[in-house]
């Protein structure tokens, strides 16, 4: 009889996280910047992505992140035109 398999926390996350982006092409890379301050409107006010955009980044398909680059485009656009306060 063979003995249950001792559950590690971390190492099994790991695992599944790498197994995750195997199945998963993200060839797309992130538009983080690492300033991550959100701004009235919980804007991130250095890639200018929602909180929902910044969260499910990694969980989303190459169209998917297409469109949210086109939108946080568009919001830095909009944002620069009334003298938005960021940070880069």
């Amino acid at each position: 009889m063979q003995s249950p398999k001792k559950f590690q926390p971390f190492s099994d996350f790991i695992s599944i996280f790498k197994s995750m982006l195997k199945k998963k092409q993200n060839t797309i890379k992130s538009p983080c910047i690492h300033v991550c301050t959100l701004d009235e409107d919980k804007i991130c006010m250095g890639c200018y992505r929602s909180v929902e955009e910044i969260r499910g980044w990694f969980r989303f398909s190459d169209e998917e992140k297409k469109k949210i680059l086109e939108n946080s485009e568009k919001r830095r656009r909009s944002k620069d035109e009334n003298n938005y306060d960021r940070y880069v």
